[in-house]
């Protein structure tokens, strides 16, 4: 077993996927980097870290003569809904609102907890340590 499977790495990940005009757009957000990748037919065209975990992002960039802009919001503190909207040229292209990360839907919340936790829990320690 990985150090990424033991705390659960995979489970703290949110893919959302759209398909527009023959076009994958695909927004990947990461919670322990709190970073946000965005692809376009597999081609990475956009990466950024997330402040405030990502509650609140509007990415805006161009690709190949195309404005694309998404926009994702959490819509429920508690339950970790993302209202997640991709616009390209001024046009919504598309919209889904899923759960943030995967472990919110799977059987294995217990385990992306104990990720979570465990993994705060030895850069607490760390911390605690260096300083």
């Amino acid at each position: 077993m990985t150090f990424k499977e033991f705390i659960g790495y995979d489970l703290h990940i949110s893919r959302v996927a759209f398909e527009h005009e023959g076009t994958e757009i695909v927004f990947i957000h990461d919670f322990f980097i709190l970073k946000r990748r965005i692809y376009i037919d597999g081609e990475q065209v956009f990466s950024r870290h997330s402040n405030c975990l990502g509650f609140l992002t509007d990415s805006d960039f161009s690709y190949l003569g195309n404005h694309y802009r998404v926009i994702t919001r959490t819509l429920n503190f508690l339950s970790m809904k993302q209202d997640v909207t991709v616009w390209v040229n001024g046009v919504e292209a598309g919209r889904k609102i899923d759960p943030f990360y995967a472990a919110l839907a799977l059987k294995q919340k217990f385990h992306a907890a104990f990720g979570a936790l465990g993994l705060g829990a030895v850069v607490g320690m760390l911390s605690a340590l260096i300083f």
